[in-house]
């Protein structure tokens, strides 16, 4: 077995509260088949914890403490590209991602870094420094669709590879699709399968992973809307696998949970009352009004209800979010927080994505039971 265990599933999270805290609420044997790949957020995003937009050296402070606190020592990747400046290096001139895989060593956690072709020269540097300093320790390498297609693709991965002296049976390849609308049908799928099959050293990269996203970019909702869209993510995954032999390496499913990866930080807003759920078949979107006088966080009560009388809704017992979702739904604790809305829907969504995945790892089928409070409830009361 690889450092990084047995992996199933990859989700591409950002690195903020809600994330952090699903990640955390998820039962233990199932954590161990998930490898995450955080995407650190730029300065001036929007901390709910701290209250405020996060300077750079606030920024990076925090991330060590959240990841042994919700991850504790089990591997992670990281992903620096949105904090590879001179901003987040400050006076000190320590790269950020340097910085960051440090802070996560110092607190106890297990953070690995990933890279891809698009990264600066200064990034690739701090990668290699990790690696002299890890041997064979394991790293992360992001292709996107436009890579893939390249005709010096093989040439430009040894490249990479060699500037940062990590061999391709150290390194994770995920082929990120994410850029590319997606459609369920044949001829889609037979493309994908031919490129992953042509793909470079096919059969030597310690761990292979293709990222698909359905999720809407930019959710247009208006207040007591509901929208929904396929998860073709999904489907097209289930078809690949369906190929059988043709499939010369079966790739690990990845996906960005309830997000579009785009990273465009807008400092403080306003939240929207709103549920994003996944169900087996589609991403559902639930929205309410904003948080504004004279609704309050007491908008996302009505939003609940609707997402918990529905029949897309998985029950109180499926997960902590949904147990969350259904004590909103019922009155039983007060509104809570924006991040405790991410919480509870990525939550579940972790926990549908592992439960789709077991016939296909092997794991035995989890008992649904009535899940404990999470501790935060306290504070909503």
């Amino acid at each position: 077995m690889s450092l990084l265990g047995r992996v199933g599933y990859i989700p591409i999270l950002k690195s903020k509260m809600g994330e952090w805290r699903a990640l955390g609420s998820i039962p233990a044997q199932d954590q161990d088949c998930i490898l995450p790949l955080m995407v650190v957020p730029p300065a001036g995003d929007f901390d709910p914890e701290a209250g405020q937009a996060l300077e750079p050296a606030e920024h990076l402070k925090r991330f060590g403490g959240r990841a042994f606190d919700y991850w504790g020592r089990r591997p992670f990747f990281v992903d620096a590209f949105h904090v590879d400046d001179e901003r987040h290096a400050g006076e000190s001139g320590i790269h950020p991602l340097t910085s960051l895989l440090g802070r996560a060593a110092l607190a106890g956690a297990r953070a690995y870094p990933a890279t891809s072709l698009r990264h600066t020269p200064a990034y690739q540097t701090a990668v290699a420094q990790f690696v002299s300093k890890n041997p064979g320790a394991p790293i992360c390498v992001r292709l996107n669709a436009a890579e893939l297609e390249g005709d010096r693709l093989a040439e430009s991965l040894d490249d990479l590879l060699r500037s940062i002296d990590c061999t391709v049976q150290q390194a994770t390849i995920v082929v990120d699709l994410t850029s590319l609308e997606l459609t369920a049908d044949e001829h889609f799928v037979d493309n994908l399968l031919t490129r992953l099959n042509y793909l470079p050293n096919l059969h030597d990269w310690m761990q292979l992973a293709v990222t698909l996203t359905s999720f809407p970019e930019i959710p247009r909702v208006v207040p007591g809307e509901r929208i929904r869209r396929d998860r073709t993510d999904w489907q097209i995954y289930q078809m690949l696998l369906a190929c059988g032999e043709r499939l010369f390496r079966r790739p690990i499913f990845s996906d960005c949970a309830l997000e579009f990866p785009n990273y465009k930080p807008a400092g403080r807003a306003t939240p929207r009352a709103r549920f994003r759920y996944s169900t087996t078949s589609e991403y559902v979107i639930d929205s309410g009004t904003t948080t504004k006088k004279p609704h309050g966080y007491q908008a996302i009560f009505p939003v609940a209800r609707t997402l918990a009388s529905s029949p897309e809704f998985s029950g109180e017992t499926f997960s902590r979010g949904d147990a969350f979702i259904a004590s909103l739904a019922a009155g039983r604790a007060g509104p809570g927080q924006a991040w405790q809305w991410r919480w509870a829907s990525t939550d579940h969504h972790l926990h549908l994505i592992v439960d789709q995945l077991r016939p296909i790892l092997g794991l035995p089928t989890r008992a649904t039971q009535h899940a404990p409070p999470e501790p935060e409830q306290a504070l909503l009361l």
